[in-house]
């Protein structure tokens, strides 16, 4: 088994995953409880049917379950996972093939899904880049702001954009759950009904008017869809 198919059914390969990785360990921290247990689900199959497995701590393989207080209240429950080339691959096909709750079962797809989109691969399964897909997430820079809060979402890694860039774009939701982009109200909405802007220069005015310091900015003309 050297691939599996995404949610779209678009076949992706264990070759592309491991060559979007970049030789480097995949970090990642999930709060949400179904993503939680669907990565749980997928790494306690041990050695699979295919003779695969995703859990090889000499690989690097790392799956740390912890708890995140304010005080003595327990905000939440969490799971650090660093993910070696070598089981990537098999963690995101168990994923999309993982049998349980409907619940998980979304979870597991989406949190598939979401990965992929990190390392660049398309939601056709191609892999075009973490460039192509945007994945620049703007940050506050003066040392007055406040760092921006993604604890609850995976991290995001990407090369910055070309401030003098031209092309049209949408700005993003700083989340790799939730695939929103903002309106003409600055409301969160899908793709097909967000604004789009001229310049990058005129969504960054329009993302700081609105108050939202992290943010993603997408080209209209991106794999996401047509403007």
């Amino acid at each position: 088994m050297c691939k599996f198919q995404n949610s779209n059914l678009r076949t992706v390969t264990y070759q592309a995953v491991r060559t979007a990785m970049g030789g480097e360990l995949f970090a990642m921290s999930l709060v949400e409880t179904d993503e939680i247990r669907a990565v749980v689900e997928a790494v306690n199959q041990g050695i699979d049917g295919h003779l695969e497995a995703c859990f090889c701590p000499e690989r690097g393989n790392r799956y740390d379950g912890g708890k995140r207080k304010a005080g003595k209240l327990i905000v939440c429950y969490t799971l650090d996972c660093c993910v070696s080339p070598e089981s990537l691959p098999v963690l995101l096909r168990r994923l999309f093939e993982l049998e349980s709750t409907e619940e998980v079962m979304e979870a597991a797809s989406s949190l598939a899904n979401d990965i992929l989109v990190c390392l660049g691969i398309n939601e056709y399964g191609e892999s075009v880049g973490r460039e192509a897909m945007r994945l620049a997430y703007r940050t506050p820079t003066a040392s007055t702001e406040k760092p921006p809060n993604i604890s609850s979402h995976r991290r995001l890694e990407g090369n910055m954009p070309d401030a003098n860039s031209q092309r049209r774009v949408k700005i993003r939701k700083n989340s790799l759950r939730e695939n929103l982009y903002l309106d003409h109200q600055g409301h969160w909405v899908p793709w097909r009904d967000a604004a789009w802007f001229a310049r990058e220069q005129a969504a960054e005015r329009f993302a700081q008017k609105h108050g939202i310091e992290v943010f993603g900015l997408f080209p209209c003309e991106s794999c996401f869809g047509e403007p």
